[in-house]
């Protein structure tokens, strides 16, 4: 039983660093309302290669990414976004030090 509780403390260990490795960025978004405008971006942008996670507020026109690689991933959700009509203007990028 011992021996469980150990990988089980070693997997969270290793799930916590690499949390702490992931890239978070934030873009304002002007244009998209309805929840048809959300699932087209969530959608298209977690295709992008190194994008993890994306997830589009409409209430506060806010999206919220994390990403690997470097920060020329985040021009591909501005490109993806403008495709579809809308604008993405990247207010904020932070990266784990």
């Amino acid at each position: 039983m011992l021996i469980f509780y150990y990988i089980y403390c070693m997997n969270m260990n290793k799930n916590k660093i690499n949390q702490d490795k992931k890239k978070r960025a934030i873009f304002d978004l002007e244009g998209a309302t309805c929840m048809s405008c959300v699932y087209a971006i969530e959608y298209l942008g977690r295709h992008i290669k190194g994008i993890k996670d994306l997830y589009v507020d409409v209430t506060t026109h806010k999206v919220y990414v994390e990403y690997e690689g470097s920060t020329s991933v985040l021009t591909g959700i501005s490109d993806i976004v403008s495709r579809i009509g809308y604008k993405a203007t990247l207010q904020m990028s932070e990266v784990p030090s």
